[in-house]
């Protein structure tokens, strides 16, 4: 079976079969400017058709029996051609790997890493175009064929040259050639060809789009250097270009998540107090560092306990849900448990989650004379981030209050570390709540 279909700019609408050998007549705004003479169309039957034949081919019916149509603006698409036992198996093998989940740049990545193993060709390309900016990034394979310099902006500069693009932008992204639409030696005059293909020694090309957005095409093409592409090899991209936008959606999905996820963790993480997932047995499902190093200074919980709660936190989560459960209480309103450490104390909350619980850390500083850490030998800056890091502050909540960054924080809690001869924060804060505590003057640690 033959079908005929004009190329054009609006949605294409299918008419009935008509007695010239064209099995279809697809409605479109024709250009007359693109009008030349690379396909003859025996008209006379078509008149037949009567009202039927859309008024924008009106001109090209009315010469007589025979009318020409540019090569760019109406092709003809052989029927499909049967894949082989060996090919079908190439493409469920592929399909199997392009849909695991992955984000969005490790998707595209295997995309063209796999493509080799479905069809036979020199190169493979991800493209994605702008092309109301005229910009374009591509992701090429293998990653030994080197392109071009400037292959971006070049793709980006000639994209509309490039044939396929004015179907694909109100098609279905189905696999086309270029030699669907241009001769070689008309394709050889194009710049893109010119500038791109011939430098790159890939001028033949089939590849298929992703319908995404307007404004952005997305294309996946097999390039060769010495013969082109074979029906069924069109077959087989056609077989898998539904299921390469769905898994390109869901890798669109995996990606968003994930971002959320992080942003999630990052506002999380950057609460002052500790947060710390549990089941009932009291293992952790997970917990920001603070609340990490929270169990650390009053549980002396260790790095390698972390995955459970410590036993006197465990004992009281359990007696606090009995309470919870018998007294018909409100989830979160049985009493903290309480802890002191020095001049700092630890608020203990529980808010259970059906069998789980989230257990809420919150310590609070006293107020303490914060001048007698100047005998330190500090200057006045590292002196007051001292002061402030006893009192329990991150870098990032020192950075908001002294309003400079938790880099330059950090950088001047170096400096006390060392003018303390301590290695780490907790040692700097033991020295700071020891000494704001006594009062101490005159006392230094050099």
């Amino acid at each position: 079976m033959r079908t005929f279909y004009y190329l054009g700019y609006t949605t294409l609408t299918h008419h009935n079969a008509c007695a010239c050998g064209a099995d279809s007549v697809v409605r479109g705004d024709l250009d007359k400017s693109l009008l030349g003479p690379y396909r003859r169309w025996h008209t006379r039957s078509c008149v037949r058709m009567g009202n039927d034949i859309p008024p924008e081919f009106a001109y090209v019916t009315s010469r007589g029996d025979c009318e020409t149509m540019h090569a760019a603006e109406m092709k003809e698409v052989p029927s499909m051609e049967r894949l082989q036992s060996k090919d079908t198996q190439r493409v469920l093998d592929f399909l199997q790997e392009v849909y695991a989940l992955r984000e969005k740049q490790a998707f595209t990545s295997h995309l063209v890493a796999t493509l080799p193993g479905l069809i036979p060709a020199d190169a493979y390309t991800y493209n994605e175009m702008d092309q109301g900016r005229g910009q374009a990034s591509y992701k090429l394979w293998p990653r030994d064929f080197t392109p071009i310099k400037d292959a971006p902006e070049i793709l980006g500069r000639f994209a509309s040259q490039i044939p396929m693009h004015a179907h694909w932008d109100h098609g279905d992204g189905q696999a086309l050639k270029i030699s669907d639409f241009l001769s070689p030696r008309a394709f050889k005059k194009k710049e893109i060809y010119q500038e791109f293909y011939r430098p790159m020694r890939i001028p033949f090309t089939m590849g298929i789009a992703l319908p995404v957005t307007r404004q952005c095409l997305v294309t996946i093409g097999a390039h060769r250097g010495l013969k082109d592409f074979t029906e069924r090899e069109r077959t087989a991209l056609n077989m898998i270009q539904p299921h390469v936008f769905q898994a390109y959606a869901n890798a669109e999905a995996v990606t968003q998540m994930r971002t959320e996820l992080a942003r999630l963790h990052h506002a999380v993480e950057s609460l002052p107090q500790g947060l710390i997932s549990v089941n009932a047995a009291g293992r952790i499902h997970w917990a920001t560092a603070r609340a990490r190093q929270l169990l650390v200074d009053y549980f002396g919980a260790r790095t390698r306990s972390h995955h459970r709660l410590p036993d006197l936190l465990l004992r009281w989560m359990h007696a606090s849900r009995e309470r919870v459960t018998h007294a018909e209480a409100r989830p979160g309103s049985s009493a903290p448990m309480v802890l002191a450490r020095g001049a700092r104390r630890l608020q203990v909350r529980l808010v259970p989650e059906g069998d789980d619980c989230v257990v809420f850390l919150d310590e609070e500083s006293e107020e303490l004379p914060a001048h007698h850490l100047a005998h330190l030998g500090l200057s006045p800056r590292e002196t007051e981030i001292l002061g402030w890091v006893a009192q329990g502050k991150t870098n990032p909540e020192i950075g908001m209050i002294l309003s400079i960054s938790p880099r330059t924080v950090q950088k001047h809690l170096e400096h006390v570390y060392g003018r303390l001869g301590v290695e780490n924060r907790h040692a700097a804060m033991t020295i700071a709540l020891e000494t704001m505590r006594q009062g101490t003057l005159g006392t230094r640690y050099d």
